[in-house]
């Protein structure tokens, strides 16, 4: 199993997978891009509602070749850590962007990341809790508008996330609510189903999302406090 597949999942889960209600909601007319953008924080209540959220924390089970593994996810502004249970594969990764330490433990093996990959998780994570959607202009990116094509017959907008001229990734909007169904990122092909409401946050996660693996989502918690002795490597007994 690809570590990296796994964690790449469960980012796009939690980046790509935000949406509200979109009932009674009047939305502006789509020309451009940024039309299908603001019509999506629309959807979510607008800029300072999503602004509200300073924490995700997720949990549910990962299906893996037969087997059923439960999942821990916790994000937010600062950190990161997930942890999938399993006896011979499980994996807990533990990022602690402010302090620019993190680890991985995998197979029994404890690993510290390197410089390189603690960049790659910033630059992950830089659009997560709705970043690249909320601050276009600090991130330096375009919402290019392809078009409309039907996804698992949705209508749905299609948007190019770009940034100087570089395709980042292609997100898919239905055309109806602005649910964020499907996205593209590296070849890798995800999707978004099964939207609920949680909580009285007003907001829709959704409880289905495919990729390699399938992940379907118990429950997710807002503006929760990480554990910070999670964040501490694990000693392995020689």
């Amino acid at each position: 199993m690809n570590r990296y597949k796994i964690i790449s999942v469960i980012f796009l889960l939690l980046i790509f997978g935000f949406n509200a209600s979109a009932q009674d909601t009047e939305f502006k007319e789509v020309k451009t891009g940024d039309d299908v953008i603001d019509n999506y924080i629309l959807a979510n209540g607008g800029k300072e509602n999503l602004e509200k959220i300073s924490s995700v924390k997720m949990t549910g089970v990962l299906e893996v070749m037969g087997r059923s593994l439960p999942m821990t996810v916790y994000t937010s502004n600062d950190y990161f850590y997930v942890n999938i249970e399993e006896p011979s594969f499980g994996s807990t990764v533990a990022v602690d962007k402010k302090n620019k330490i993190g680890w991985q433990k995998a197979m029994g093996n404890v690993k510290d990341f390197s410089e390189g990959e603690l960049i790659k998780f910033e630059e992950m994570l830089e659009g997560s809790l709705w970043g690249h959607l909320l601050h276009k202009e600090k991130y330096n990116l375009n919402y290019v508008f392809k078009g409309i094509e039907n996804v698992d017959d949705i209508s749905a907008y299609v948007i190019d996330f770009t940034r100087d001229s570089n395709l980042l990734y292609t997100t898919y909007y239905d055309t109806a609510g602005y649910n964020r169904i499907k996205q593209i990122k590296d070849g890798s092909e995800s999707h978004f189903e099964d939207f609920r409401l949680v909580d009285n946050y007003g907001i829709k996660m959704p409880f289905k999302i495919t990729e390699q693996f399938p992940i379907t989502v118990q429950k997710y918690e807002f503006n929760t406090e990480l554990d910070k002795s999670f964040l501490n490597k694990p000693e392995i007994k020689q």
